[in-house]
């Protein structure tokens, strides 16, 4: 057992999901009595939010990525910095043997570097924290390996609570959890899962996990939660906080992908994607994850560019996912660009989407993406970096295919995007007064940003929008998706 993995004695049968559902009782009495049948979700904490540019320090964690010798080889990150002058700071790499190695790093102002964290040390599992002297930079991660490549945000916060609506150990895939502690306090972590065969259940050897300071531990979902074509998790720390992310690796019938998505540190009430898109002879399915004991009353709303379409609504029991599958639903049509919105009537719901394509389409053919949670508190000013540099990308042929912008509320905003030179924000022609109605959505094609080169983008806005882009090389929109980091 290495001396990064150590388990205490596991309390009892469900402790925190039962002192979880004693507060939440104990909420829902509260409202009952002034009247109410249902517990609003608080604003859910944004994982990845940048610090203002002038603060006097910032940092990043980014875990889930392997070294040259894991399975998703190479992860790199992409620091983007938004402000007029140089970040310096240092990445401390971090193994899951319990090595580590510091290297000095500098983002130049209005720029975008690219770090590869095994580099500065090898090993099977990394994970980073990106300690700067700065504010005004976001640090986002791509992994990149045999059954294809993806992005995600890495998180500048902490939490005891993570939470992931989707993954699978079925037939060619592998689903592997990392807990990263970088907090001076020793963590406890206990693991969760929820499939629709077992139902809630807590496998002893994922009880009690101790993550000491400073370490990296990563754990085979499949090794004790098998053969479950549909897994949610939640990551709980009994003591202390931890960072948590997901690699889900598949590879079936000629159709393979990564996924590497950081945990949801809570619920939210509301979910947006800004684009998604059913090839015919693929799939797209939204997995709705309800980690509370109670049911909720989910309502998904689908948008076409001519219009709303009937939405779905159905009630989610407690501890169980609904896995709504828009493919061959008459009123979503194949082959046509849709929004969605995913409203909850209580304590909130985490929300990935699964998108697959046919075996003939070009690498990779799937992808998950959790959703981008709205009527959160942020600043109207998003960063969506470039799949690497012209001279380390993501992947080979690694480009913007598109920006995706969704207006989730009954009032008129204007979008504008951006491009980040070295001088200033430099405004994209026919792109700097974007109008989006109520409920509408914009998707803003390669050809409109072409103009922007390998340059990162900014959007900014006069109201809260959801932002994602579309990446390629894929088999089509939403395989590899980044949300836009405020």
């Amino acid at each position: 057992m290495s001396a990064q993995r150590r388990r205490v004695a596991a309390l009892p049968r469900l402790p925190i999901l039962v002192v979880v559902a004693a507060v939440l009782l104990g909420a829902a009495l509260i409202g009952h009595s002034s009247g109410s049948t249902a517990v609003p979700a608080p604003p859910a904490p944004v994982a990845a939010l940048s610090a203002p540019v002038g603060s006097e320090s910032s940092a990043w964690y980014c875990v889930g990525g392997t070294g040259q010798s894991g399975g998703a080889s190479d992860a790199t990150l992409d620091l983007v910095n938004r402000g007029a002058a140089a970040v310096s700071g240092s990445e401390v790499v971090i193994s899951d043997s319990g090595t580590t190695a510091t290297v000095p790093i500098s983002v130049p102002a209005r720029s975008q570097v690219t770090e590869t964290p095994s580099v500065a040390l090898s090993g099977s599992w990394l994970a980073a924290t990106v300690d700067l002297d700065g504010g005004g930079v976001t640090v986002s991660q791509s992994v990149n390996g045999a059954d294809g490549w993806a992005e995600s945000p890495c998180v500048s916060t902490t939490s005891p609570h993570w939470y992931f609506a989707s993954g699978s150990t079925g037939a060619g895939s592998s689903l592997d959890l990392s807990l990263f502690n970088p907090t001076t306090t020793t963590a406890v972590v206990d693991l969760s899962f929820v499939t629709s065969v077992q139902g809630l259940t807590q496998p002893q050897p994922f009880q009690g996990i101790v993550v000491e300071p400073g370490a990296l531990v990563v754990e085979p979902v499949g090794a004790y939660v098998q053969n479950e074509p549909a897994v949610a998790t939640i990551a709980t720390a009994r003591s202390g906080r931890i960072v948590a992310s997901m690699l889900e690796q598949t590879s079936d019938n000629g159709v393979s992908g990564i996924s590497l998505r950081p945990g949801v540190p809570a619920p939210a009430a509301d979910w947006a994607f800004p684009r998604s898109y059913d090839v015919t002879s693929g799939s797209t399915v939204f997995d709705i994850f309800n980690p509370s004991p109670y049911p909720e009353r989910v309502q998904v709303d689908t948008r076409l560019a001519s219009g709303p379409l009937t939405p779905f609504v159905q009630s989610v029991p407690g501890y169980s996912t609904w896995a709504l599958s828009t493919t061959g639903q008459t009123r979503v049509p194949a082959n046509a660009d849709f929004a969605t919105t995913i409203s909850a009537s209580g304590a909130g719901v985490v929300v990935d989407r699964v998108t697959s394509a046919p075996s003939t389409g070009a690498a990779p053919q799937w992808g998950s993406v959790t959703g981008v949670a709205t009527g959160v508190p942020t600043p109207h000013t998003w960063v969506l970096p470039a799949p690497g540099t012209s001279a380390d990308p993501a992947t080979s042929g690694a480009a913007v295919a598109s920006v995706d912008l969704l207006n989730p509320s009954a009032q008129k905003v204007t979008v504008a995007i951006s491009a980040l030179t070295p001088g200033a924000d430099t405004p994209l022609a026919g792109l700097s007064s974007i109008v989006l109605t109520p409920y509408s959505f914009e998707v803003v094609e390669s050809t409109a940003l072409t103009p922007a080169g390998t340059n990162p983008l900014v959007v900014s806005a006069s109201a809260d929008v959801a932002v994602a882009q579309d990446l390629s090389p894929s088999a089509f929109a939403g395989i590899v998706s980044l949300p836009g980091i405020p």
